[in-house]
């Protein structure tokens, strides 16, 4: 189960498929490992650890179409199981691995329906997992959790919409800017931060208008993160006219805009 031999191992499946043509070899060789009995020299790797599922969740993805359905849809189950109980630390990067694939698409659901569980842990815990595999496929429940009661979870979920680089999730996030709620706002805007897309800059500097300080924090560090030179006019305002609140998310926010105008004048606000 070391990382050197796993590569081998996900580049022997990927020639099986699609080199020798070989299909069934390939799906053998995943229930094969998944199937792997105890480790008698090393056990914790076998039955505590369980580090035979996440290999065998990255075979699958190398091994694609040349799978069953009923096997890859087992194999999400087990994923999703193992994921769920084992620590930070051991499940590691192995959602961010899965997003090139079109595997991710079998685990999406079961993330999505655990967006919906009772403990605001798991909730949190399914958003970020959902932007990690960067699923479109769950973006219109993510949009829903911008409406979670607890804080934490939309803030995942935001972050999440982010992530997932598709230009699906802008006009939606664009119009929920303008939400009776100004917290479903305020995450919207954090969301079109880490898209970066270009075409929500105008939308996020009309938000510049609201009295709303939390949208209007979250919609300036959005523009600072877009690298927005047109932000740069309305921020500087704000270093001025604001209370020490705007004025620090307007510091901020110049500080990301990468521009001498923005910096010229972060440099003059020192100097007062």
């Amino acid at each position: 189960f070391e990382d050197r031999w796993q590569e081998v191992l996900r580049l022997g499946v990927g020639y099986l498929v699609l080199v020798q043509k070989r299909p069934r070899k390939a799906r053998e060789f995943v229930e094969r490992v998944l199937a792997r009995g105890k480790n008698t020299s090393r056990p914790w790797v076998s039955d505590i650890l369980r580090k035979q599922i996440p290999l065998g969740v990255l075979l699958a993805a190398e091994a694609g179409e040349a799978l069953p359905g009923e096997l890859q849809v087992r194999i999400a189950q087990l994923t999703h199981e193992w994921w769920s109980t084992m620590p930070e630390s051991v499940r590691g990067p192995l959602l961010a691995e899965l997003a090139p694939w079109d595997f991710r698409e079998n685990l999406a659901p079961h993330f999505v329906a655990a967006l919906g569980d009772p403990s605001l842990t798991t909730r949190a815990e399914a958003a970020a997992a959902l932007g990690q595999l960067r699923a479109e496929s769950a973006i219109k429940s993510l949009l829903g959790v911008l409406r979670d009661p607890e804080l934490i979870v939309r803030e995942r979920a935001a972050i999440a919409l982010g992530q997932m680089r598709s230009d699906a999730v802008v006009p939606p996030l664009v119009e929920l800017l303008g939400d009776d709620d100004p917290l479903v706002g305020a995450y919207a805007a954090i969301a079109l931060g880490h898209t970066r897309a270009r075409i929500a800059i105008a939308p996020l500097l009309q938000v510049l208008s609201t009295a709303d300080h939390f949208l209007w924090s979250s919609a300036a560090i959005a523009l600072g993160r877009m690298n927005a030179e047109a932000a740069v006019a309305p921020l500087v305002r704000a270093l001025s006219e604001g209370d020490y609140r705007v004025r620090e998310t307007a510091a901020t926010a110049l500080g990301g805009i990468r521009m001498r105008s923005a910096s010229d004048h972060l440099l003059g606000a020192l100097r007062d």
